[in-house]
This record gives C-alpha cells, sequence and structure tokens, in this order.
C-alpha cells in the first residue's frame, strides 16, 4: 500500500481507520397485532466516521499523501483537530398483513418506509486537497444519505 512504496508517509499511518464509530446504536421492533397484521420498525445511529485530508503526490501523480494522522487535520491556528463526518440517524417502519387466517394461502402484503425523517446527512466528502477554482474543493459534500423511500411488496410462499 501507500504506506510501503512512500515511506515519509509511515509516520500519518497511525490513527483512525475509517470504520471507527464511537457509538452504533440499533433498536429492532415489532408488535403482532390481531387477524395477521404486524408493524415494526428501526432506529439505528451511528456516530460519524472519521475522514481524511490527502495532498498531491506530483512523483505518483496522484493524491494520496497525508501531512497529518489518520482522522486528523490542522486548522488555521496549527492545532491537530479530527475530521469526523457527522452522526447518522434514520427510523425505518414496516407494516404488514399475514392473510393466510383469511384465505388460506401464505401470502404476506407489506408496506416498508426507510429514512422515516428524510435525514439527508452527508455520507461522503471530497477528500483530495484539489487546487482552488475546480468543480469541487476538499471538505465539499459528495454524497448524502438516500433520501425517504418506501416500497410496497407481496409475498407467496408455496
Amino acid at each position: 500500500d501507500v504506506a510501503f512504496d512512500r515511506p515519509r508517509q509511515r509516520e500519518f499511518e497511525e490513527g483512525l481507520l475509517p470504520g471507527h464509530n464511537a457509538h452504533v446504536l440499533k433498536i429492532y421492533t415489532s408488535y403482532q397485532l390481531p387477524k395477521g397484521v404486524s408493524i415494526g420498525g428501526e432506529v439505528y445511529y451511528q456516530s460519524g466516521s472519521p475522514y481524511n485530508r490527502f495532498h498531491f503526490n506530483s512523483f505518483f501523480s496522484d493524491y494520496w499523501d497525508r501531512r497529518s494522522p489518520r482522522g486528523y487535520d490542522y486548522d488555521e491556528e496549527g492545532n491537530l483537530v479530527p475530521l469526523r463526518m457527522p452522526a447518522l440517524f434514520t427510523l425505518a417502519l414496516r407494516i404488514g398483513w399475514d392473510l393466510e387466517e383469511i384465505t388460506g394461502q401464505k401470502i404476506q402484503l407489506y408496506y416498508d418506509v426507510f429514512n422515516l425523517l428524510n435525514n439527508r446527512v452527508p455520507t461522503a466528502y471530497e477528500t483530495r486537497n484539489l487546487p482552488a477554482g475546480g468543480a469541487t474543493q476538499f471538505g465539499d459534500t459528495i454524497d448524502t444519505l438516500n433520501p425517504l423511500s418506501m416500497q410496497f411488496g407481496l409475498r407467496f410462499r408455496y
């Protein structure tokens, strides 16, 4: 990898890895109502993931050089500060109806709502330290959480 190809980069390999989330909380719940109706939901919370700032290396002609440890960068005053995505928080809902009691067939209908609060927090930032005047700059949002979506489903088992 880059640290073995570029010995000067080894000092910056220590630090926060991309999947380092201090807190992850998942809660699933469901309740069975009469006549085969069920309702359930999911709550998901994840603290912000670290990201990095990469600088241009003219010898290799790429953006893989760091000037600070993984997950950190220097602010305007020269202080080392963590780089973290915002926390993710989503709610999902499912309503289901098992029709076997009514039809004698193993048929299920369901309706799902994902990202019920339509939370559109950033999930990816531009990590390259690009020259000024380009289409994107370091720290620009390049991806966000998927918007509220719904799906209807029919399941038939035989």
